[in-house]
């Protein structure tokens, strides 16, 4: 379970999963990827040599010139990509970025947005109490904390 704070990240060699991707070529000339990958990876880790070597394993691999849109299941970032060599041998996919975007927002404090999944989504947390639950994205947690704070504020009244 990924748990994102203001001040938290990390940074590992990740891989693209093999199921995260697929494809859809036009014609002969290029292919069209599509990823939704784990949400602890980020648009960093697209970069490293090793991510996409899984996919060199596919009846029909990446080629030069295919471009890939890849974002995360938590929707905190997006990239598109385009191929620039493929080597087999050293199990490597090369990219480079033509696209990316960091759809993360600064947490409020005293909050705190959990990943619980693709059923769960993004929970926000105050303290330790779930305050809501399934948010599509940072932005819909931003969302329900407004929404929150509109109806204490309208009970206070």
């Amino acid at each position: 379970m990924a748990r994102l704070e203001a001040s938290k990240t990390a940074s590992t060699a990740k891989k693209c999963p093999i199921k995260a991707a697929r494809i859809d070529r036009e014609g002969h000339v290029r292919g069209y990827w599509a990823a939704k990958v784990p949400v602890e990876h980020t648009i960093d880790d697209v970069f490293a040599d090793g991510y996409f070597a899984d996919l060199l394993t596919l009846q029909a691999p990446p080629r030069h010139g295919d471009e890939m849109e890849i974002e995360n299941e938590g929707m905190t970032w997006w990239a598109r990509v385009r191929v620039l060599a493929v080597v087999p041998q050293l199990k490597v996919i090369r990219v480079v970025k033509l696209e990316a975007h960091d759809f993360s927002v600064d947490i409020p404090p005293g909050f705190t947005f959990e990943w619980g999944g693709t059923e769960v989504m993004w929970r926000v947390l105050k303290g330790r109490n779930v305050v809501a639950t399934q948010c599509f994205s940072h932005h819909d947690c931003l969302a329900a904390i407004e929404s929150m704070r509109n109806i204490e504020a309208k009970d206070a009244a």
